[in-house]
């Protein structure tokens, strides 16, 4: 009966209330999926031989570098056939596409649909290319 009554109370709670619920379970879930999917991928990075990256150092870095422009969106995590690991944003018509293969990290920046004058790739050689990417991503407008 306890269990009855607190759910009731949920149900008939403001709705702020039940928004900032929703957004700490969104968040809890979210977070849990994102660590647990970062650790499959460093799992599969740990096997392949002689990988220079650090893929959480790497996804610490550019948290710290969010948290400084106040813009930090988990990113889309994917692997590719070959083995590459995919980390993906986006913001507003901006995204961010880094590629982590065996032995460099690349990008890809979108900001429209023209390969030829709306797109832009290299790779990731030092940490002030990557801060200058999550400049770039985490602009307004």
């Amino acid at each position: 009966m306890a269990t009855e009554t607190k759910t009731a109370f949920r149900l008939n709670a403001s709705s702020d209330h039940k928004r900032e619920l929703l957004d700490s379970f969104t968040y809890l879930v979210t977070y849990k999926r994102v660590s647990k999917k970062a650790r499959e991928v460093s799992k599969k990075v740990s096997k392949i031989k002689y990988n220079p990256v650090n893929v959480p150092r790497l996804i610490n870095q550019l948290r710290r570098l969010g948290s400084e422009s106040n813009f930090w969106e988990e990113p889309l995590i994917n692997t590719t056939c070959d083995e590459e690991i995919v980390l993906e944003w986006w913001n507003k018509n901006r995204k961010l596409t880094i590629y982590i293969s065996e032995n460099r990290i690349e990008y890809i920046k979108v900001w429209g649909p023209d390969i030829d004058n709306e797109m832009q790739d290299g790779l990731i050689i030092s940490y002030e290319t990557l801060r200058e990417l999550w400049e770039w991503i985490s602009a307004k407008g």
